[in-house]
């Protein structure tokens, strides 16, 4: 008897719960699940124009005729970049105002401010901010001046899961949120198992490499470049090629993927969990409705 009557009180606190969660929910959402068809139109062909122009600038960056420039380090001392690779900074942030467009467009209403923009927003910031840093210690900085991207890249890596577990206030659920919470915690599920085995072969690997983690390879890597100029004297277009130094990653990628792929395994291992509880509320919601 007595633990009966402790199972209809913990029922009865999670009824209550649930209660609660769904009044606070309508209550700071304003209770709007509808938006205006404009306003995703707009933001869907943003996310056009910004995914266009991310995958037009990486292009650019990666197939573009070198344009190389000398940076001077201190006097006597300097070394060469190619300027095209800039465009990859450009490709960073247009990618992250494209997947924001996206989230935009296709979101429901009754989210709230902090779901629907300032941490899909946040988001996309920290995302750039990882990929910049990657550029920058790869295509520009040489020596340890490379740890100021590479820092720059855990800095926003970490933000990144910050924000992605900070989900905030609930939300008002419907009906058919059970099947798609279910079917979005499935795909993060898988996406949990590949990124761990990733984090694992990757510093598996790495220990194979002694756990070193500065690289005694040379600092400079070469680069061809060909150019097509003009001669006048012998009135036709004529290739010439010249060789110039440009700065290579001085530290192993190999732990810093791993330590990115491990923060990707605790985010989605993270969203997982709460799709698996958002759909025994929407269950929970679904079965009010029918009674």
């Amino acid at each position: 008897m007595a633990f009966g009557f402790g199972q209809n009180a913990g029922n009865a606190c999670r009824v209550d719960r649930r209660g609660a969660m769904k009044e606070w929910a309508n209550g700071y959402n304003g209770g709007s699940t509808h938006r205006r068809v404009v306003s995703r139109i707009l933001w869907g062909v943003l996310a056009l124009i910004a995914g266009c122009a991310a995958v037009a600038t990486a292009a650019g960056a990666t197939f573009a005729p070198a344009e190389i420039e000398r940076i001077s380090i201190e006097q006597g001392s300097s070394y060469t970049v190619n300027t095209m690779r800039l465009l990859y900074f450009a490709a960073s942030a247009t990618s992250a105002l494209s997947c924001f467009g996206l989230w935009k467009a296709s979101h429901r209403g009754g989210l709230g401010f902090w779901r629907s923009t300032a941490r899909p927003a946040l988001l996309g910031l920290c995302g750039t901010l990882v990929a910049s840093g990657l550029v920058f210690a790869n295509f520009f900085a040489m020596g340890q001046v490379q740890l100021a991207g590479l820092g720059a890249a855990a800095l926003g890596a970490t933000g990144f899961l910050f924000f992605w577990i900070l989900r905030g206030p609930p939300f008002a659920l419907q009906a058919g949120d059970a099947y798609w919470s279910r079917a979005i915690g499935l795909m993060f599920g898988l996406a949990t198992l590949a990124t761990s085995i990733g984090s694992v072969t990757s510093f598996r690997h790495w220990s194979k490499e002694r756990y070193r983690f500065e690289l005694d390879g040379p600092r400079f890597a070469v680069q061809e470049v060909a150019r097509d100029r003009w001669n006048s004297h012998e009135k036709e277009m004529t290739t010439e090629y010249a060789s110039y130094r440009v700065p290579q990653l001085s530290y192993s990628p190999t732990p810093i993927g791993s330590v990115l792929l491990a923060f990707l395994a605790v985010g989605c291992l993270s969203e997982m969990r709460y799709r698996r509880r958002l759909t025994g509320l929407a269950r929970h919601a679904a079965f009010e409705k029918l009674f």
